[in-house]
């Protein structure tokens, strides 16, 4: 996979639910109003790679 940058921050408190779901792994976004279309598509793209791995 191509490297892209990543920012972490936080905590997610989600456990139960990942468990609930079979799974331990997660993908949390945030978005706000200075982030661009061209962002948001390198998420996507980055999110549907990932979910072919796995």
């Amino acid at each position: 996979m191509e490297r892209r940058r990543c920012r972490t921050s936080g905590s997610l408190d989600a456990k139960p639910m990942l468990e609930a779901l079979g799974t331990d792994i997660a993908v949390r976004a945030s978005f706000m109003f200075y982030n661009t279309r061209q962002e948001a598509d390198v998420l996507a793209d980055a999110v549907a790679e990932l979910a072919r791995r796995h």
